[in-house]
């Protein structure tokens, strides 16, 4: 779980590379690839090396999948095509905020006695918001991410008001 407009960084650790310099490392979100890294190590030994990439998620990358790719370039002695080694494939869950998905209704509702009306509460957010409110000192029903209230020959008595 992350949460929205935080840093959070993401490893890769490859274990018995060699030659390291020859390494590959790209991190990825979906099919995008966020960075390439390689070593600064001359070892022609095999080492045990941990790549580190920096990510701000926002609520667009709920859901979305990060992982990373190693790639050994060997150049034109090595093979054909160069080893390659892909990571677990992560779901990222973010958390953010909620927002309404349409702009406010403005502070003071003026409508003739006898109309309907209708007020609509529609948000978003992860986890889903409520949105309870009041109507003639009832706590009207909470439900998840969605609120259209209705109401029906309003009189001069009648009042509302959102927690």
């Amino acid at each position: 779980m992350m949460f929205e407009n935080q840093q959070y960084t993401l490893q890769c650790s490859v274990q018995n590379v060699a030659p390291v310099q020859s390494l590959t490392v790209t991190f990825y979100r979906g099919n995008t690839a966020l960075g390439h890294l390689q070593s600064n190590s001359e070892q022609k030994k095999p080492v045990n090396e941990t790549f580190t990439l920096n990510i701000t998620p926002s609520r667009e990358h709920d859901g979305a999948q990060y992982w990373c790719e190693t790639k050994l370039e060997l150049g034109p002695d090595g093979p054909q095509r160069p080893p390659v080694v892909t990571s677990e494939k992560l779901p990222a869950i973010v958390h953010y905020g909620p927002e309404l998905k349409e702009p406010p209704n403005p502070d003071v509702i003026t409508i003739t006695e006898g109309d309907t009306l209708h007020l609509n509460c529609s948000s978003v957010g992860n986890p889903s918001p409520h949105t309870p409110g009041h109507f003639q000192q009832i706590v009207l029903p909470t439900v998840a991410a969605f609120s259209l209230l209705n109401l029906s020959a309003l009189s001069m008595k009648d009042s509302i008001s959102a927690l």
